[in-house]
């Protein structure tokens, strides 16, 4: 017997995205970000890149904090509290977007 399982990521909680008109470079191990929409720039470190790669589709807070601990040496409640302060920054800079889970979770 086949049997097929869709699981939301809606039960990660709210998903986090890169706005695809911000413009992303590697400026010699510093990234550069260009809101197109603004024309205001934005730095990032090693970390903060590794951490705005991953969001270039949805993504829960708890992928970005996998991602980074399995990248860079650091705890990961360490690296939630520091990877949460980012995504809020960029979230409220407007470079990144929340989709915030349907009340409904398909399993």
């Amino acid at each position: 017997m086949t049997h097929s399982q869709n699981v939301d990521v809606s039960l990660a909680g709210p998903a986090y995205q890169a706005r695809p008109d911000v413009v992303a470079s590697d400026i010699g191990g510093h990234w550069a970000l260009l809101d197109l929409e603004t024309s205001l720039y934005y730095t990032l470190n090693a970390t903060g890149a590794e951490v705005w790669n991953a969001m270039q589709a949805p993504v829960p807070l708890s992928h970005l904090v996998s991602t980074v601990t399995a990248t860079f040496d650091v705890s990961e409640d360490a690296c939630r509290a520091d990877v949460e302060a980012l995504v809020d920054d960029l979230v409220s800079a407007g470079l990144v977007t929340m989709t915030e889970p349907p009340g409904d979770a398909q399993i």
